[in-house]
């Protein structure tokens, strides 16, 4: 019988490692595999194929690198009873084009891979080994735009690390910066339209890059619209997973908490990063909004199948002469302050639970963000909406003109108004019944206390009298001496 071309795969595997390899081993591993069947490996061939894990022996295709031969810490063989997390983990950087499956159907040596996996050490996850060099590829080779696949991998890989960095005696960041030294993240290009945004690219993780740039986490979208170049922040474009009702979205936003904690990535959220808001004018109460918002929130509900709950929020529309946002950066990341025009905002809720809705300038100029405002308040009653409910947040251009929003009311929700008027009456009679009933209830405790209050003058007068009466005893003579 031939010798098992053992020796072959190691001078395959050296070839390999230093980008010179040419002969294809899937036929090598074959012969090795049915050589252990037969069980013809002598015992310094098997030590021998043990070895061979860090070397690229094991054949692959289509990897996000190019690479076509890969070390064993580039394959994975999931583990049948393996929980969620780890699944998902896996499943991410096979996804990614990372790792390689040996189970998988794709894989050449499928049909063998039981026979391999007797013979070579083949991880059931991810490895640090593997994470590592993840990362450190992602940091080189800086892919431009890295797909959702990507993104997800990057986090799954920087999480084990992150893990792994807990176990050293150093603080944040310095801990992460032992194991990957040369970390950068993805940023998006922004902020801003204009031809001074940043190209989207990758940073350093630890320090400022080109012109002191430092990527920043986006999870403040108020100042995120503030910023523009000269804060010297770029949106991270990795780490960012938005909240989502999914546990698998849940677990990957818990996964980028810990890294951006582990890396101290600045976040929009910190305080030192302040933003202010300038009124000008004293804010006058449009009047008739209030119930004009009570409409457009009713109508909202019903276009999301739901009922709008009474007396749920109270919205009344306030217009100023101007609203600015101001946007500055002190300590250590200070920057030049940016002041942006706005034409919405939010006041705060008063006592009753009330809320003021602030505009400046015409209906053209603050409609658009106030159906931004509208959708980021109520977003999961838009999200259960079949469709954008456009006639709906078109109400919104007409809050200061009864004719005009009574108009599009009736044209485009007829029989609206009606209801409304319906309600509106019975609101006045509820109104006017509580009225009476609390009058009544006046009434009754007044005439009460007025009892109580002769009741306690009689007691007095009573009291009075039998403290001024004569004594109804004899009176005594004194004796006289004769």
């Amino acid at each position: 019988a031939p010798e098992p071309p053992v020796e072959r795969l190691a001078a395959l595997g050296a070839a390999a490692a230093k980008k010179a390899a040419t002969e294809n081993p899937e036929p090598l591993w074959r012969a090795v595999a049915n050589a252990h069947r037969l069980g013809s490996l002598k015992p310094a061939q098997l030590q021998k194929l043990r070895n061979l894990s860090a070397l690229p022996v094991f054949p692959a295709s289509g990897m996000i690198d190019g690479e076509e031969r890969l070390p064993a810490s580039r394959c994975v063989a999931p583990a049948a009873g393996a929980d969620l997390a780890q699944s998902e983990e896996v499943q991410a950087l096979v996804d990614a084009k990372w790792l390689v499956d040996v189970h998988s159907p794709n894989w050449p040596l499928r049909d063998v891979a039981d026979e391999i996996l007797k013979l070579v050490d083949i991880p059931s996850k991810p490895s640090k080994a593997c994470a590592e060099a993840f990362v450190s590829w992602c940091s080189t080779a800086e892919p431009e735009n890295p797909s959702d696949e990507v993104r997800s991998a990057f986090t799954h890989a920087l999480a084990i690390l992150s893990l792994e960095a807990k176990k050293l005696p150093l603080k944040p960041p310095e801990a992460m910066k032992r194991l990957m030294p040369g970390l950068k993240l993805f940023c998006k290009e922004g902020p801003g339209i204009g031809k001074g945004r940043f190209p989207a690219r990758w940073l350093p993780a630890y320090a400022p890059g080109p012109s002191g740039v430092t990527p920043v986490l986006n999870d403040d979208v108020s100042k995120a619209a503030m910023l523009t170049p000269a804060q010297r922040l770029q949106l991270l474009g990795v780490l960012d997973h938005p909240e989502s009702r999914f546990p698998s979205l849940q677990r990957m936003q818990v996964k980028d908490a810990q890294i951006i904690s582990a890396l101290k990535v600045l976040r929009l959220s910190d305080p030192a990063l302040q933003l202010q808001t300038r009124i000008t004018g004293q804010p006058a109460q449009v009047p008739g909004s209030k119930e004009r918002i009570a409409a457009v929130l009713q109508l909202l509900w019903r276009s999301a199948g739901k009922e709008l709950p009474r007396n749920w929020l109270e919205v009344r529309l306030c217009k100023c002469e101007a609203i600015a946002r101001e946007l500055s950066l002190g300590g250590k990341h200070a920057t030049q302050a940016s002041c942006m025009e706005t034409f919405a905002i939010w006041g705060e809720p008063d006592a009753k639970g009330s809320v003021d809705l602030l505009v400046a300038g015409d209906p053209d100029d603050y409609a658009a963000e106030v159906e931004e405002l509208f959708e980021a308040r109520f977003d999961t009653i838009f999200k259960a909406c079949e469709s954008r409910p456009a006639k709906v947040l078109r109400l919104l251009r007409h809050l200061e003109s009864a004719r005009d929003f009574n108009k599009f009311l009736s044209r485009d929700f007829p029989g609206v108004m009606e209801e409304q008027e319906v309600e509106r009456s019975k609101a006045e009679a509820q109104r006017q019944l509580q009225e009476a009933a609390a009058a009544r209830l006046a009434a009754a405790e007044a005439k009460q206390r007025a009892q109580e209050e002769e009741a306690r003058y009689q007691e007095v007068m009573e009291a009075s009298k039998k403290a001024s009466a004569p004594s109804s005893a004899p009176a005594t003579t004194p004796a006289t001496t004769p």
